[in-house]
């Protein structure tokens, strides 16, 4: 008999754990015609009826605001293809200049060497 309650408490524990890590935090339940400028429009995830009552994509904007759109608008439609554009984009790089410690622990500008000036491993 304790070998049955353990099992069908392992199978209820294990039902709640699928439920709580499959399901997003918070469901669209209807689709709302809100359209902020597509530059507000920082990312977007898209909630499938398998896990939700509806299919609707979830807008989010720059000030944290989630809107439920729907998927087949054009405007839904342009703001994810914006968010994947910017995606693809390379981060613009700032080159870090070369630095030295020095002797006193400043730290100072490294001076480039040339080829002939570069220390070999002579064997």
């Amino acid at each position: 008999m304790l070998i049955f309650t353990a099992c069908v408490s392992w199978v209820i524990f294990g039902c709640f754990s699928v439920v709580a890590d499959g399901r997003p935090v918070s469901c669209c339940l209807k689709l709302r015609h809100n359209r902020p400028p597509l530059d507000k429009v920082m990312n977007y995830r898209i909630q499938t009826k398998a896990l939700c009552p509806i299919t609707a994509v979830v807008i989010q904007t720059v000030s944290g605001k989630k809107l439920c759109s729907d998927p087949n608008s054009d405007w839904t439609k342009r703001a994810m293809w914006k968010v994947d554009e910017a995606k693809m984009k390379p981060k613009k790089h700032v080159p870090v200049p070369a630095e030295e410690a020095s002797v006193d622990g400043s730290r100072q500008r490294a001076d480039p060497l040339t080829a002939t000036e570069l220390p070999l491993n002579s064997q």
